[in-house]
């Protein structure tokens, strides 16, 4: 069995006023220097920093996704399963969201 790690690193410098809506999200998953993930399952854990890269994690989830041929997987923020926080309860359009 063979166990791959893939780090996903996606910031987004949004400053919206509300969100009322789940959004979605397409990631291409690579191994270190950059070869592809391709057909594997996956689990994916997202987590929402408000105003700071260094700032405590307001909230996270976990999605299970199966990434395609190319590596590319997509899930919704707001519709996995929740380990930190409540989505609906997040400081939208406050200050600038990481994720």
């Amino acid at each position: 069995m063979i166990y791959t790690y893939a780090k996903i690193w996606i910031e987004t410098h949004t400053n919206l006023q509300t969100q009322k809506e789940n959004t979605n999200y397409q990631v291409l998953a690579n191994r270190i220097f950059d070869s592809q993930i391709p057909n594997q399952e996956l689990t994916v854990s997202v987590a929402l920093k408000f105003n700071s890269l260094n700032s405590a994690t307001s909230y996270e989830e976990q999605h299970k996704v199966t990434a395609e041929n190319n590596g590319a997987f997509s899930f919704q923020l707001g519709e996995g399963k929740i380990t930190k926080g409540s989505y609906n309860k997040l400081a939208w359009g406050e200050v600038i969201q990481h994720l």
